[in-house]
């Protein structure tokens, strides 16, 4: 999955010049948390709704920095960050995701040969999620994998064209106390079959769902 195929091309920017007043109100007409910076069509910062509320007169955050009672007169090249965390368009959605959790950061610029393309935030990955483990045809299997010998995606696929079906999706991460939990969608041929043939004395079928249920 990559992150062409889910960030946001149409992106709201900033100038740097622009008051944090003026980015603060036009972040919240728009519903948005973050803006790019954009300066001569270059990204030069990202700035945050956070950033800017600190801006605010009177408030603590905003009397313990160095720009005094300035507050929201000041421009946003103040108070952005830079140089900006970026990513690239064909940059995986698991590595984005990870960077921004590993930063702390709820969305990052998508950037190609110093050229903005768009945006993705932690929505878009929530999206991306709910599009993997979606599906409108044939049968999703929830398995519980014991610790063992590693059977890997390959024994799945294989016992589902056993079985004439066809695996669409296949998710699998490890569980606290060890083993797997794995998520199989599989269309077509036998599922009953598929089903069967996975369960095991250290395979356990958690739920079994079809499209039509």
């Amino acid at each position: 999955m990559l992150v062409r195929y889910f960030m946001s091309s149409s992106v709201f920017t900033v100038g740097p010049d622009l008051t944090c007043e003026e980015a603060l109100r036009q972040l919240r007409q728009r519903a948005f948390r973050r803006a790019p910076v954009v300066e001569n069509s270059r990204l030069v910062g990202v700035v945050t709704e956070r950033d800017l509320i600190r801006r605010l007169p009177g408030t603590p955050a905003q009397a313990s920095t160095r720009f005094g009672e300035e507050g929201l007169d000041s421009p946003v090249s103040r108070v952005m960050t830079r140089p900006p965390i970026t990513v690239r368009s064909t940059d995986s959605l698991e590595t984005t995701a990870l960077l921004m959790r590993r930063k702390k950061i709820g969305g990052v610029p998508v950037v190609d040969h110093d050229c903005l393309m768009g945006i993705i935030t932690e929505s878009d990955v929530f999206r991306a999620l709910c599009v993997i483990l979606a599906f409108d045809e044939g049968c999703r299997v929830l398995i519980e994998e014991d610790a063992g010998p590693e059977r890997g995606v390959t024994d799945y696929v294989q016992r589902a064209s056993q079985n004439a079906c066809r695996v669409r999706s296949l998710l699998r991460h490890p569980r606290p106390e060890g083993g797997w939990m794995v998520y199989v969608n599989v269309v077509g041929g036998s599922i009953d079959g598929f089903v069967d043939d996975v369960c095991g004395p250290a395979r356990r079928i958690i739920s079994v769902e079809h499209e039509e249920d």
